[in-house]
């Protein structure tokens, strides 16, 4: 699910489209399929009922989205003892898990304003480092990182063309963490498009800074 809204949006960004799209759609989607078709077909065999990836997203995705939610790390156990969700170990998977994703929508459509505030606090534990063991010296590189990110993608107009992928891979992240339970590990996959955005606007620093010279000299 993480990688679902990157696949489409590569599909469908606009400058992204136009020759190639068949090969690049074939190169994304024939992957995808082969990592996911043994899993789907394990659970055919075992639940029989098509699914095509796991049946704990509705539970996951209520431990997120539940009145005693905070926006960061959920203790189930606390959840149990507060009798707001129970394990299910000897229930139907599937119907477990559609009835805790059917409590989520509940939950977000009576407070949706409780929704976004969870998702805008998601977002900061995501890209966040480990609060009980803090490290200014890495608080303070992550950070730069991520700002330098930010330039990067703004400076090389990271939404047009071949870089979008990189954007596009970062976007598809944070948006599925901001709605799902966040964790700062989760976010390692995209690090390396935040580096080299963050490289770029170092590198776009430094030509500033060569041009500038040459022009006094």
């Amino acid at each position: 699910p993480t990688l679902g809204p990157f696949a489409a949006a590569c599909l469908l960004w606009p400058p992204l489209r136009g020759k190639g799209l068949a090969r690049r759609a074939l190169s994304l989607v024939c992957p995808l399929l082969l990592i996911l078709l043994p899993w789907t077909a394990r659970n055919f065999l075992l639940l029989g009922k098509f699914v095509p990836l796991n049946t704990q997203g509705g539970n996951n995705f209520y431990l997120a989205n539940n009145p005693l939610s905070t926006g960061g790390t959920v203790r189930v156990n606390d959840l149990i003892a507060a009798g707001a969700f129970h394990l299910g170990e000897t229930e139907d998977e599937i119907a477990y898990s559609r009835e805790y994703g059917r409590r989520a929508l509940s939950f977000i459509r009576s407070r949706p304003l409780r929704f976004l505030g969870l998702s805008l606090r998601r977002l900061a534990w995501f890209y966040h480092l480990d609060r009980h063991n803090p490290s200014l010296i890495l608080a303070a590189a992550l950070w730069s990182a991520l700002l330098l990110g930010l330039a990067g993608a703004l400076l090389s107009r990271g939404w047009k063309g071949r870089p979008a992928l990189f954007l596009l891979g970062i976007l598809s992240f944070t948006l599925v963490h901001s709605i799902f339970l966040p964790e700062g590990r989760y976010r390692l996959p995209v690090m390396p498009f935040v580096y080299a955005f963050a490289a770029y606007a170092l590198s776009f620093l430094v030509r500033s800074g060569e041009k500038n010279h040459l022009r006094k000299a």
